[in-house]
């Protein structure tokens, strides 16, 4: 009976957490888009753990810096994983097409290999 209770509590705990990270994504975002200084559409939030994760790319290191410091703000934040890039945005097209490319070189490599 000890670990059915055990398994049932370790569910809800993992819910919880869940709901958790799901909400600080969620006001990060928010936040990120109600601050000028950083453009939210080009930036990707994950939490796990209550760790904030930033993915992307950004004009400047001031942007990149400016959201950094939007995430830590949010409250019950752990820490904050600030991996935007910086690309100029004249750059990006090149960047992208890069990306798009490496995906298509991947994906057809892996067509040809044997199972």
């Amino acid at each position: 009976m000890a670990s059915v209770e055990g398994t049932v509590t370790d569910a809800g705990k993992t819910a919880t957490r869940e709901v958790a990270d799901a909400w600080l994504t969620f006001q990060t975002k928010l936040a990120l888009f109600a601050d000028e200084r950083v453009r939210s559409g080009d930036v990707h939030v994950t939490t796990q753990r209550g760790v904030i994760t930033l993915r992307g790319k950004v004009d400047s290191e001031t942007e990149q810096q400016a959201a950094g410091e939007i995430a830590w703000t949010i409250e019950g934040v752990r820490d904050v994983s600030n991996q935007l890039t910086v690309v100029p945005r004249a750059d990006r097209k090149a960047v992208e097409r890069q990306d798009d490319q490496i995906v298509k070189d991947v994906k057809r490599g892996s067509r040809m290999m044997p199972a």
